[in-house]
């Protein structure tokens, strides 16, 4: 609350062009990766070693200190959503200093990932010993799932640049598909056949293929998505890996397919957390607050430009980033993203511990309304799928499981 005026949000309650200036937050990152780069020789490595440290021990550790910041940007003219359900032009949001206000984070950023790659390319191209490498590799890495965020931003505008950036960013990171599947998310999300929303107790180890192949079908799958479109979704990728095979070889490669999959990993593990364990029946109408987890961290909530706020993107997904609001209705997270998305990939226990409680209190604030239902669907779902595999996590399915259960789940 009051602290959180510390870390620069009161500038957020404004619609001015300088709201921008909270979502500096996300230049951080990408400044300390420069530096790895191009910095004194003596800083390079621990400015490459503070890029995930940053990001998943800094910032959400600031963001603990701080608190939550739980305001909301007022809902003026120029920022209420518009009636077509992609983003309205930039006349109906305001003009000119609005499309700048919205374009400079999501644009500026994909740009300097992109540009960091390339430039991190010619250092793998000029030789370097295997241990920086891999520290190069997981820095650009952990920029790139970051950078999907940004994508996920432009992909929503109606100008075509922006959704030929986003593609840029995603065929960096062999994920162009995902353009399409993430529209087809927005349909789905939190129903039984979603990829993208993980089931109750469902570890994120068994989640992971089943929203990476998901994903895949969905795009391939979708009426709008025709065989032009498609066949970009394979040259661009092969493009970008074949650029980097040319500029450094088999180092270049690794480079490239090492920082592509520790991106689509991070895109995965945050796609895991928002839909946690939240249902909504296939026939539900439109998805309401519930059905997606909020988070208020305002640090880690400006660095992923306000995905957190994910229960207003799903109602409202024409609304600008940095007019996102958060929704008294949603499930909200214990816990900054990254801290959360750490708890969830290397103590799962913890995990379900602290998620369940907040589903089981959302239940109850709501009986006989499809949620609870929906939830034990996918909770049974999850552990069929446990009994299936012979493996590690059946004996925590069981122990939750329900004798009255009957059995049971899509985008961000």
């Amino acid at each position: 609350g009051g602290a959180s005026s510390f870390w620069g949000n009161q500038i957020a309650l404004s619609p001015s062009p300088l709201c921008c200036a909270r979502f500096a937050w996300a230049f951080v990152p990408p400044s300390m990766a420069a530096v790895g780069l191009a910095g004194p020789p003596p800083a390079r490595l621990p400015a490459l070693l503070a890029v995930p440290l940053w990001v998943y021990l800094g910032a959400p550790a600031a963001d603990l200190l701080a608190g939550e910041d739980t305001r909301n940007p007022p809902l003026g003219a120029d920022a209420a959503p518009p009636p077509a359900p992609r983003r309205s032009s930039d006349r109906r949001q305001g003009g000119a200093a609005r499309r700048a206000a919205f374009l400079a984070v999501p644009a500026g950023y994909a740009g300097a990932y992109v540009g960091l790659f390339w430039w991190g390319l010619g250092a793998v191209a000029r030789g370097l010993p295997p241990p920086r490498l891999a520290l190069l590799t997981a820095a650009i890495g952990v920029l790139g799932g970051l950078a999907i965020n940004a994508a996920h931003e432009l992909l929503h505008s109606r100008e075509r640049w922006c959704n030929a950036l986003s593609g840029a960013v995603l065929a960096h990171v062999a994920y162009q598909h995902w353009q399409e599947s993430h529209r087809v998310h927005h349909l789905h999300v939190a129903m039984r056949g979603d990829p993208s929303s993980a089931r109750l107790h469902e570890p994120f180890a068994r989640f992971l293929p089943r929203s990476v192949g998901g994903n895949v079908r969905d795009a391939l799958a979708s009426p709008a998505a025709g065989p032009a479109r498609k066949a970009l979704w394979l040259a661009g990728p092969t493009l970008v890996a074949a650029l980097a095979w040319r500029a450094a070889g088999p180092a270049g490669l690794a480079f490239w397919a090492g920082q592509a999959a520790l991106s689509v990993f991070q895109l995965e593990l945050v796609n895991y957390i928002e839909h946690y364990g939240l249902r909504r029946e296939d026939d539900g109408g439109p998805p309401r607050p519930e059905h997606s987890w909020d988070c208020a961290f305002p640090i880690t909530g400006a660095t992923l430009l306000h995905v957190t706020r994910h229960a207003d993107h799903h109602a409202h997904s024409a609304r600008r980033y940095q007019d996102l609001q958060l929704s008294p209705q949603a499930p909200r997270m214990p816990l900054p993203y990254p801290a959360l998305m750490l708890v969830a990939l290397f103590l799962p226990p913890l995990f379900y511990r602290m998620m369940d409680h907040v589903v089981d209190r959302e239940e109850a604030q709501r009986p006989g309304d499809g949620h609870r239902a929906g939830r034990r669907r996918g909770a049974e779902t999850g552990r069929h799928a446990e009994r299936q595999d012979a493996g590690q996590g059946a004996e925590h399915q069981l122990q939750h499981q329900d004798p009255q259960d009957p059995q049971a789940t899509q985008h961000t």
